[in-house]
């Protein structure tokens, strides 16, 4: 299959004659995820909403990042927030875990393995963190 681009602009994709642009490819690119370590998260910015206004933070762009199914690449930020949330404002997230409570069991049986993969993650690190907040009270 031979491809009309000019060769400086065509990349070889994984399959035998999958020929993309480079602005394919850039676009593919971008469109991968990477699971960030626990140890790595980093808590969010000074200007960030969360810090800001929580309540908009939480009300607005969660709601906004979790709502369409389809959108898998703001239901992977919206589990990173999270993420963020256990690690660093915790209380904040438990004070609004019935929010998040349905989000969270759709994420981890989504059948998208990058959504589900997040979302065990996540729930992982709430148990473990939830776990040595009641150990540090005792």
């Amino acid at each position: 299959m031979a491809s009309t681009l000019p060769k400086n602009e065509q990349v070889v994709g994984l399959l035998k004659g999958d020929i993309k642009t480079v602005e394919e490819d850039k676009a593919l690119l971008e469109s991968v995820v990477t699971y960030t370590q626990y140890v790595d998260l980093a808590d969010f910015a000074d200007d960030h909403m969360f810090k800001t206004d929580q309540e908009a933070f939480i009300m607005k762009e969660m709601k906004m990042l979790m709502s369409v199914p389809e959108e898998w690449s703001n239901l992977f930020n919206a589990i990173n927030n999270l993420r963020v949330m256990n690690k660093f404002h915790s209380g904040v997230l438990f004070e609004n875990l019935e929010f998040f409570a349905k989000f969270c069991q759709e994420s981890v049986q989504n059948l998208r393995s990058n959504i589900s993969k997040n979302g065990l993650m996540f729930s992982n690190e709430m148990f473990k963190n939830k776990e040595a907040m009641q150990t540090e009270k005792y």
